[in-house]
């Protein structure tokens, strides 16, 4: 039986991180918050995972297996959809959020 790090072929892979940047509207700050703090918990209640907040933005980080990323993608765009009116865009090219996503080293 393989573990939940490793492949079909037994080749162990890499844990994702996830960084997601989100700028809410001032007047909808704490309803953002609230919101993804509740999305957190639900999606996330067995994996790493923590939010941060500086004065302008809310910061997700989520640590989890390589093979989840994707259909956690889906899912969190199909979420992010539903807050997108409570999101200032950064630019035109990134919208609502800052994301960068690689393989956990340490």
């Amino acid at each position: 039986m393989r573990s939940g790090d490793e492949n079909k072929r037994g080749i162990k892979m890499p844990r994702k991180i996830s960084i997601v940047r989100f700028k809410p509207k001032p007047e909808c700050f704490d309803e953002f918050l609230q919101n993804i703090q509740d999305w957190h918990a639900q999606v996330f209640s067995d994996g790493d995972h923590r939010l941060m907040r500086t004065d302008e933005e809310v910061v997700a980080i989520v640590v989890r297996e390589s093979e989840q990323l994707q259909e956690n993608i889906k899912r969190g765009v199909n979420w992010l959809d539903s807050q997108r009116p409570l999101l200032q865009e950064y630019n035109e090219v990134d919208r609502h959020t800052l994301p960068m996503t690689g393989d956990l080293v340490v």
